[in-house]
């Protein structure tokens, strides 16, 4: 019995001695933390440890073993145009010891700001993800080395910012507002994290509201990427997942599948305007699926559906062709019921198919292609309604025609060039509506019964 109290009051003696050294050890650092020499030693050690220079402003200690750093900045030695890779307000660590972990840390970071170049040596593949050209790991947006260098539990994030810039040095891409969540699990490599962002910006417009999403990392592989938000008016849920196998996880094969409904189109639409498009109005439903190896658009694949539904299109180039092609003003500014069609995406190239749009006075049908580099090729066949005609023959002549009230004019059309240049032309000559001598029916083209 004596044995057992001399080994719980060894025991006692040096928990005790363990926190008195603590304690004296914390006192010291609380006496060192505002000396420069402490900021510098702090320094060199942070670029060290992660391979990158590090600056900090101000460092604090609080019991029971809190570590704060203040106005923490990171270089990017990747580009000297973009100098300004990570800064924060506030990184706090916070210690706790468990029986399953031992220990470990929680880490807070206030107004985190990231900032780097796109380019191609250096390619952004989701969000909290980078991989240099040669496939080598990179400090990721908010954790990364961070975390695999110390034992971290949970990384809190609040008033976060991501800015991606063009290689001209131009915004391209920013979040705003970030607050998140990771859980991270170092003994099997996992990550799990779920977080929200008030906004992002797309060249410098407003673009994406009330952003929710989540993420996952198994043997430090991404697994998904789920997101959900506002969009021009309207709901977006993009959801990303890894289709490679472990062996495959180098090959970077990334599933897609994206919904959309309620989008007010003249809002996406405005960043379309330098193809040729300056106002497409109506409500946009769309529902696609797909996949990507690779940041190339030409690497891009996938299938799916759109819809806008009352719409107006105003100044758009391929339809201002078409006015002139027809000699009707009114088509150049016309207003539709509905626009749809079913589209692949697959080389460089959309495919559109079943496309169908519309209107009071006529109907536009066909199939086409789409090039990314804005060239194009469709068959399109022109539906003109009774109605198409007022305005532009006289209404004696208008009154004879015998167009039954269920029929229509077809006129096929050719269309290539550019979005912002197109080329129109009738598959057939003198395939505008012609009246018989005596004004009392059409030669050509034939009608169509609905």
């Amino acid at each position: 019995m004596r044995f057992i109290i001399k080994i719980v009051e060894l025991f006692l003696l040096f928990i005790t001695t363990l926190f008195l050294l603590y304690l004296c050890l914390f006192f010291i650092l609380r006496q060192l933390e505002k000396k420069p020499s402490m900021i510098r030693f702090m320094q060199s050690a942070l670029t060290d440890g992660f391979g990158v220079p590090i600056d900090v402003e101000k460092i604090h200690f609080s019991f029971p073993l809190t570590v704060n750093l203040e106005k923490l900045k990171v270089e990017n030695s990747l580009s000297k145009k973009c100098p300004s890779f990570f800064e924060c307000s506030s990184i706090k660590f916070a210690s706790r010891i468990s029986p399953l972990h031992g220990l470990s840390f929680d880490v807070s970071l206030l107004e985190p700001r990231t900032s780097f170049e796109l380019n191609r040596s250096r390619r952004l593949l989701l969000p909290l993800i980078e991989e240099g050209s040669n496939g080598e790991e990179l400090p990721s947006l908010f954790s990364g080395k961070l975390a695999a260098s110390l034992p971290i539990r949970t990384i809190f994030i609040q008033k976060g910012m991501i800015k991606v810039f063009s290689p001209n040095q131009t915004p391209f891409l920013m979040v705003e507002g970030i607050e998140e969540q990771e859980e991270l699990d170092l003994k099997h490599q996992t990550t799990v994290s779920q977080g929200k962002a008030t906004r992002v910006l797309l060249n410098s417009i407003p673009l994406i509201y009330n952003l929710q999403f989540s993420y996952q990392f198994s043997s430090r592989v991404f697994q998904n990427f789920d997101l959900v938000s506002r969009l021009s008016g309207g709901k977006l849920h993009l959801y990303l997942f890894n289709q490679s196998t472990i062996k495959e996880a180098k090959k970077k094969n990334l599933g897609w599948r994206l919904s959309s409904s309620g989008i007010k189109a003249e809002e996406l639409f405005e960043l379309l305007e330098s193809h040729g498009c300056s106002s497409l109005s109506g409500l946009l439903h769309c529902n696609a699926e797909g996949s990507v190896n690779k940041l190339d658009l030409n690497a891009v694949e996938g299938k799916g559906t759109f819809e806008i539904v009352k719409g107006k299109v105003q100044n758009m180039a391929l339809f201002d062709k078409l006015s002139h092609l027809l000699k009707n003003a009114s088509m150049k500014t016309p207003e539709f019921d509905e626009w749809k069609g079913c589209f692949t995406i697959k080389e460089g190239k959309i495919l559109f198919t079943d496309m169908s749009l519309s209107s009071n006075s006529f109907s536009l049908v066909g199939s086409g292609m789409v090039h990314f580099d804005r060239s194009m090729e469709m068959d399109l066949k022109i539906l003109l309604h009774k109605t198409f005609f007022k305005g532009d023959l006289p209404e004696l002549f208008l009154s004879k025609i015998k167009i039954p009230q269920n029929s229509v004019v077809s006129v096929p059309v050719k269309i290539s060039g550019t979005l912002s240049d197109p080329q129109v032309a009738f598959v057939e000559s003198y395939s505008l509506p012609r009246l018989s001598p005596s004004g009392s029916s059409l030669l050509t083209p034939s009608l169509i019964s609905k």
